[in-house]
């Protein structure tokens, strides 16, 4: 859909025109940041109703967190941009299902000479996207899974550990018994039941990690109380050690590269649409 918006077209503009394989653009970077302030100082409405955020500032946001270096401290932001993402995607199937359903009604003889048809090329394009509509979920659902797992293994040793309790309600709603809060992440709302085994599956695994991490604290605790280390000790120790026994459950990079490939996918996908179809 088309920017109507004459400071969202300017943002869209100049998110859209980053490299995220160049050198860290500060000056286009810092452009963005200031454009998105006045912007979020005075929402863009039409008809009285609130703008919904461009594309290509989603695609940014998700590019930001990834590149130069995966901020892992922002992986929830990251998965309810990858959710924006899924429904661009969901979106573009759709639509190339009608254009194919279309291609095949106007293909019909009594059209032959007035309607022009899909190419071939144009069909195999088409069916393609439909084809692999569910494999490209599935990637979505492993990637959220993977994002999940690698946000809580960060969350035991980073400054944000305060969060764990409330990232939990987030990924897995209900985890924590007394709890009013609700999740804020946007991939619980259209997850069929197979993805919700998933989930579930990754709260039970979650849960025995979290599980064995408690009881080797413990019993680091005990032998370091035997061997007379000080408190100082065994703090200043403390994150080597846990990396050490618990590395990553997913390489922080191969994660970012699978993003990448995902998000490219899809913006693939729907810039193709635009341009054979209009916006």
């Amino acid at each position: 859909m088309p920017v109507q918006n004459l400071a969202l077209r300017k943002l869209v503009s100049t998110a859209s025109s980053i490299d995220f394989a160049q050198s860290y653009q500060f000056q286009a970077h810092r452009e963005i940041y200031d454009q998105v302030s006045s912007i979020a100082d005075d929402p863009p409405t039409r008809g009285g109703v609130p703008m919904t955020v461009p594309r290509a500032i989603v695609f940014y946001t998700i590019r930001n967190i990834l590149y130069p270096t995966f901020i892992l401290g922002q992986i929830p932001d990251l998965l309810n941009h990858l959710t924006m993402v899924d429904n661009f995607r969901q979106y573009a199937v759709m639509k190339s299902a009608e254009a194919l359903e279309w291609n095949t009604f106007y293909s019909r003889p009594e059209f032959m000479n007035n309607v022009r048809t899909l190419a071939a090329k144009e069909v195999a394009r088409l069916e393609h996207y439909t084809e692999r509509a569910q494999r490209t979920r599935m990637e979505y659902v492993l990637l959220i899974r993977n994002l999940c797992l690698l946000h809580i293994h960060y969350l035991w040793t980073s400054p944000e550990s305060c969060l764990l309790g409330k990232r939990l309600i987030d990924f897995f709603p209900g985890s924590l018994e007394g709890s009013g809060e609700t999740s804020r992440m946007l991939f619980h709302q259209d997850l069929c039941e197979d993805e919700k085994l998933v989930i579930g599956e990754l709260k039970e695994e979650c849960r025995a990690w979290m599980d064995s991490v408690v009881e080797w604290e413990t019993a680091r605790e005990e032998q370091g109380d035997r061997d007379g280390r000080s408190k100082e000790e065994m703090d200043s120790c403390f994150k080597d050690e846990f990396a050490l026994n618990f590395p990553p459950p997913v390489d922080p990079q191969v994660l970012a590269e699978d993003l990448e490939r995902y998000i490219k996918k899809v913006e693939d996908m729907v810039e193709t649409l635009e341009e054979w179809f209009g916006g």
